[in-house]
C-alpha cells in the first residue's frame, strides 16, 4: 500500500511513514520529512527544549536517579573502560587541572584535611601503627636475607 507525503509531494510505501496512535493511516509526512522537520524545530527551539527537560528532571529527580543507577548497573564495564581510556588519553590535562585546583584552594583543602584528621584521630593512629609495623617487619626480613 502506498501513501502521499504532503511535504516532499511523493508517493511512498506505508513503511516509510511513522504510525500515529489515533489514526489508522499514520502521519502525513514520510519519515525523512518528519525527521527533517523535527531537527529544524529542535535547532530553532534549543533553549526552550533544554529548559523543559531541566524542569522535568527537577520534578522527577527520583526517576532520573533510578534510571541513572539502572544504566550504570547494566553498563558498568563499558563505563569503567571509557573512564580508564579517558584518563589515559587526558592524563596531562587532568594533572594540570588538579594542580591548578590545589593551588587555588590551598586554604580550603588544608581546613578540610585538618577537620578530617581531627574527626578520625583514632582511625589514623591505628592505620599508621599497622603501616609502620608492616614496614618494620619487611625491613627485618630483608636484613635477615642479606645476612644469610
Amino acid at each position: 500500500m502506498r501513501k502521499f507525503c504532503s511535504k516532499c509531494k511523493q508517493w511512498k510505501d506505508m513503511e516509510e511513514f511513522y504510525q500515529r496512535r489515533r489514526s489508522i493511516r499514520g502521519k502525513s509526512l514520510c519519515k525523512a520529512c518528519e525527521n527533517e522537520t523535527v531537527k529544524k524545530y529542535r535547532e530553532a527551539n534549543k533553549e526552550k527544549i533544554n529548559e523543559k527537560g531541566k524542569r522535568w528532571r527537577e520534578k522527577n529527580k527520583d526517576k532520573v536517579k533510578e534510571w541513572n543507577k539502572r544504566y550504570y548497573e547494566e553498563n558498568k564495564e563499558k563505563i569503567l573502560e571509557y573512564q580508564k581510556r579517558y584518563c589515559e588519553e587526558h592524563a596531562e590535562e587532568i594533572a594540570e587541572y588538579q594542580k591548578k585546583y590545589r593551588e587555588e584552594n590551598k586554604e580550603a583543602l588544608k581546613e578540610k584535611r585538618s577537620k578530617y584528621e581531627e574527626e578520625n584521630k583514632e582511625r589514623l593512629r591505628e592505620y599508621r601503627r599497622n603501616y609502620y609495623r608492616e614496614y618494620n617487619r619487611r625491613k627485618r626480613e630483608e636484613r635477615k636475607k642479606n645476612v644469610l
